[in-house]
């Protein structure tokens, strides 16, 4: 079962807010990022999920599109802890892209926040 409510505001929606759709963040950031996601994700009951993605792709522009509208906004803020991983022009985060296996975008890994295990792929 998933624990419900509470948890910390800094979770949910608000580890990842829209000001930051795009942010390029260095590698020290975006693994804060997602150290934060997972205590949350443990916290919350959640899964992290890892959105690989740039802005000049126009499936991600798609993605971003659909993600925001009603069913998928509410399934993606009470189910998961979101970390868009900009890849800029593949030269972001390579490191990253090569341990799941990302060779295109948009690219979703779930993970477990627990484990760390993969629990599901999309796009790679």
């Amino acid at each position: 079962c998933r624990r419900r409510g509470g948890g910390d505001a800094a979770c949910g929606p608000a580890l990842e807010p829209a000001s930051e759709r795009w942010a390029e963040r260095t590698e020290p950031e975006l693994r804060a990022k997602i150290d934060r996601a997972m205590a949350c994700g443990r916290a919350r009951g959640t899964r992290v999920l890892l959105e690989c993605t740039a802005p000049w792709c126009a499936d991600c522009r798609e993605m971003e599109r659909v993600e925001s509208q009603e069913p998928a906004a509410s399934v993606l803020a009470t189910r998961f802890e979101r970390v868009r991983v900009n890849v800029n022009r593949w030269d972001a985060h390579r490191a990253l892209t090569a341990r799941f296996g990302v060779r295109a975008i948009a690219a979703y890994v779930a993970l477990d926040p627990r484990t760390g295990a993969v629990l599901a792929q999309a796009g790679a």
